[in-house]
């Protein structure tokens, strides 16, 4: 697992009726998933991007399950739209945090792919040289149309 975790469980205890402990980041925190169109089938699959990187992070599934984050999905394109690749967003325990401003909130990015058998993998964007100007170019809209622990207000027709 890489420098890039969101946070460390606690040790795992034996005892049935321990509950895992992990800690909420100290700060507002935007996870920003970029899915190739082509090997997702979008109706429900993203739930499984979003649970690969849960997991990858070291951060518990459950907390997904139980609605503790805030996503927000960008809608496929028409099909007379090239599309590569859409966004999925992880405002981490979104109603932990009082966001007033996006510039607040920390983002990062990682790049979820599925090979043909079906195996995940999470990474930082390639060339990792760019991701910078990537996350600069998906806040560029995100900051405006996905606002924290919000209603999605995406609409592609008015972003351009």
């Amino acid at each position: 697992m890489s420098s890039e975790n969101i946070a460390s469980s606690a040790e795992a205890s034996t005892d049935q009726n321990t509950v895992l402990a992990v800690p909420i980041p100290s700060s507002p925190t935007r996870i920003l998933l970029r899915l190739p169109v082509k090997k997702w089938e979008y109706a429900h699959s993203y739930r499984a991007a979003i649970e690969a990187y849960l997991s990858w992070a070291n951060l518990p599934v459950q907390d997904y399950r139980e609605r503790k984050h805030n996503l927000f999905i960008e809608p496929l394109q028409p099909l007379d739209v090239p599309q590569k690749r859409f966004h999925v967003a992880i405002d981490l325990y979104a109603l932990s945090y009082d966001v007033k401003d996006m510039k607040d909130v920390e983002h990062k990015i990682y790049a979820v792919r599925r090979d043909s058998e079906g195996n995940i993998t999470v990474r930082l964007p390639r060339p990792e040289a760019h991701v910078a100007h990537i996350l600069q170019k998906t806040r560029e809209v995100t900051d405006e149309k996905w606002l924290w622990g919000g209603e999605y207000v995406w609409d592609r027709a008015r972003s351009k």
